[in-house]
């Protein structure tokens, strides 16, 4: 017999989740007998993860406009403010809210989930590499790795394929998750 498995997907991309309440919700999964809370992190108009890969992090951004040097307490584990990408103006969660969360979660027999859609609900993740690229002065790198003919990732291209391997060991690493790439 075939167990069903149960849990909830967030969309946390396009409606943001603080950390506080992805706790909530991993405790309301647990109370209802699910085994998972499924993170969906990218879509058409946001990548709400902390990523150095596409240089959204606490180092060029803000938490609820606290000054930079408050920064360090807001990005310690279990703190339930977010950040707000500098240039976009879209939230994200750290990478060590993230790894408190998975903490928890393993606590409550709940798998904690991350995904990024890959090759479509990237139109945020295409926005900070624009931002990153144009900061470097380095747009051939961003025109390899998108497609401008279409506005897709160029996996013909090896800088693109790179790219994706990188920003997917990223995201592993922060939820301690085994994956082959």
């Amino acid at each position: 017999m075939v167990r069903k498995e149960v849990g909830i997907l967030l969309d946390i991309s396009r409606h943001f989740w603080m950390a506080e309440d992805i706790y909530k919700i991993i405790t309301w999964v647990k109370q209802n007998g699910g085994r998972y809370v499924h993170l969906h992190f990218s879509d058409d108009v946001n990548f709400a993860i902390e990523s150095d890969v596409l240089d959204q992090n606490l180092a060029n951004d803000f938490v609820d406009k606290i000054t930079i040097e408050e920064m360090d307490y807001y990005a310690s584990p279990g703190a339930t403010n977010y950040i707000t990408n500098s240039k976009t103006q879209k939230q994200y969660i750290t990478k060590a809210q993230i790894k408190e969360l998975v903490t928890f979660a393993d606590a409550n027999d709940i798998l904690l989930i991350p995904e990024i859609g890959f090759p479509a609900h990237i139109g945020g993740i295409k926005n900070l590499l624009m931002l990153k690229y144009a900061k470097l002065n380095d747009l051939a790198t961003y025109n390899k790795i998108i497609d401008q003919s279409n506005g897709q990732l160029n996996y013909r291209d090896p800088v693109a394929v790179q790219f994706v391997k990188d920003l997917l060991k990223e995201t592993i690493e922060t939820f301690d998750t085994p994956a082959v790439i």
